[in-house]
């Protein structure tokens, strides 16, 4: 069970001591593309980006070897939640990786060459991701699902990244990298003593003080359809249908629907659009969750001339599991399948560090194994199929992303 300090300041430390030869720790801030404003979109993953850049002591070669050399892994993300920045060592060089995190998360000095340079880094990276039709599909999706911060995507556009300068930075910085926006989570060999001395050291005195929160804008459900049409050898089609917020009381209820659609080899949509009838090679469904929002995913990769029998088939498995629901055999198998997969995930100590670091940092709880589990086992196939019916008598956002169908896709 994780272990928990709040500072004076508002900043939280979150451990899991396990039984492990290595450590993994990560800086989890709460600002991520839903913090930022049409004119500094882009600005949270630009910056995780050159937090690697440089300080008044390392530059940024000498900050990749400082990790190398100690055989850690070092890393960083941004989503449209949060931005964090991990590492995993092993434990005798631990405490020397987090003294080095820590240095390039406070001392980061913004250098004008460096920040020229990664510009072009970033803008090779948007290249990279408009080639990619699944990536520029689920951006379409978010925005023809959402009116609010997260219709916008997380690395922002050209234009964007070539107006930042290092005022840009800072400011952001000001706004959001304070104590109370900030939670460091550790797991691994490592006792909360011990992590307490690491933030005590080297974060606890350099942290800006808590300031008020920002109000963040709202996001509300806005779904419509986005087309469009690029010669792709395979086209993607995504449904989104508006559904439950993160650590919402259904969760659990969600996620076995998830799994019973399309979780896997066994999941309806697989055996129907896969399997049965071999219109694709890949098929699946998913939640995708926000602090105040979320949606249920369903997403199709195929070829144009099938869209219109893979959305019938879509229709149909949908209306066969509201009309005829699910079997005790077939609602067990899912229930299985779930708890393995979150049982498997808790044997990572970097999967465990960044599943309650977000938690904490998101909702200020303390991850539960436990709970979750006996979360999953008090789900019913009724109450199942009652989430079912009033989510998806709701009207999704598509998107369609490929060559010109016969038809274009409607739902």
């Amino acid at each position: 069970m994780q272990k928990v300090i709040t500072y004076e300041n508002g900043l939280k430390l979150i451990v899991e001591s396990l039984p492990s030869h290595s450590v993994a720790a990560g800086i989890f801030v709460n600002a991520g593309s839903k913090n930022e404003t049409a004119k500094n979109n882009g600005i949270s993953h630009f910056l995780e980006h050159m937090i690697f850049k440089g300080t008044d002591k390392l530059n940024a070669f000498e900050i990749a070897t400082e990790f190398e050399g100690m055989g850690a892994g070092i890393n960083a993300f941004t989503s449209k939640d949060c931005t964090c920045y991990h590492f995993k060592a092993l434990t005798d060089v631990a405490e020397k990786c987090f003294d080095t995190l820590s240095h390039i998360f406070f001392d980061s000095i913004f250098d004008k060459t460096e920040l020229d340079r990664e510009k072009g880094v970033v803008i090779e990276e948007i290249g990279m991701v408009k080639d990619n039709p699944e990536d520029v599909c689920y951006e379409n999706l978010a925005k023809s699902l959402y009116d609010g911060p997260l219709a916008r995507s997380i690395i922002g556009t050209t234009d964007h990244i070539n107006s930042f300068d290092k005022s840009f930075l800072v400011d952001y910085i000001n706004e959001f990298y304070h104590a109370k926006n900030i939670v460091v989570a550790f797991a691994g060999d490592i006792t909360l003593a011990k992590a307490d001395e690491y933030i005590q050291k080297y974060f606890l005195k350099k942290l800006k003080p808590t300031k008020k929160s920002t109000v963040l804008v709202p996001n509300k459900f806005a779904p419509s359809d986005s087309i469009q049409i690029h010669d792709y050898e395979q086209s993607n089609l995504m449904l989104a249908y508006p559904s439950i917020e993160l650590n919402h009381a259904l969760t659990a209820t969600q996620s076995l629907l998830s799994v019973i659609l399309g979780g896997g080899m066994g999941s309806r949509l697989f055996q129907s659009i896969r399997e049965r009838q071999g219109l694709a090679y890949s098929v699946y469904a998913h939640p995708s969750v926000h602090i105040d929002v979320g949606s249920f995913n369903i997403c199709v990769n195929y070829t144009a001339t099938n869209t219109q029998k893979v959305i019938k088939s879509i229709k149909d498995e949908i209306e066969l599991l509201l009309d005829k629901g699910v079997s005790e055999e077939e609602f067990n198998r899912a229930r299985a399948q779930l708890k393995a997969s979150m049982v498997f995930a808790q044997e990572s100590t970097q999967t465990q560090m960044m599943a309650f670091g977000k938690l904490m940092l998101l909702c200020d709880e303390v991850y539960d194994m436990k709970k979750r589990l006996l979360e999953i086992e008090k789900v019913s196939i009724a109450g199942l199929i009652e989430f079912a019916k009033k989510m998806f008598e709701k009207k999704p956002a598509l998107a369609y992303l490929g060559r010109q169908p016969d038809v274009l896709p409607k739902w």
